[in-house]
This record gives C-alpha cells, structure tokens and sequence, in this order.
C-alpha cells in the first residue's frame, strides 16, 4: 500500500491535528483516510480515530465543505 500524507491541520489546541492521507492499494484502488491524531508524553503522535472515505464519499464530501464555505462567505481564516 502507497501512502501520502496530503495535510497537517493544526486544531483548537497544539497536542491534536487532523492528518489527511492519500493511499493506493495493490489494485490501485485510492481513497483518503482523514486521521484525528494526538501527541502524547513518551507515545509521540498516534491515531485517535481514523475515517476512511473512497472515491465517491471524498467526492461528497469536497461537494459539502464547498457548500459550507460559501455559507462561511470568502473571510480569510
């Protein structure tokens, strides 16, 4: 399996980020795993959850979040 990670989304504090994962299997298949990860004293980085979405969940989602931000308006974050 081929993995590359697309994004580190910092969030609301520095000991958790959203990581956002491109993989390829052996079949070729890709889908995207979006991976809540936390830091923990002497673990490091590790996965508290992980969301796996193929082709046509991604599509749906890039499809939501425009709606969304465009209900957000165009403000720099």
């Amino acid at each position: 399996m081929q993995e590359n990670i697309i994004a580190t989304i910092p969030q609301g504090s520095a000991d958790t980020v959203l990581e956002v994962a491109l993989l390829q299997d052996e079949k070729k298949d890709v889908h995207i795993e979006l991976r809540c990860l936390a830091w923990g004293p002497g673990v490091g980085w590790y996965r508290q959850h992980t969301l796996k979405l193929d082709r046509p969940a991604a599509q749906a989602l890039l499809r939501t979040l425009g709606y969304v931000r465009s209900r957000f308006g165009h403000r720099a974050p």
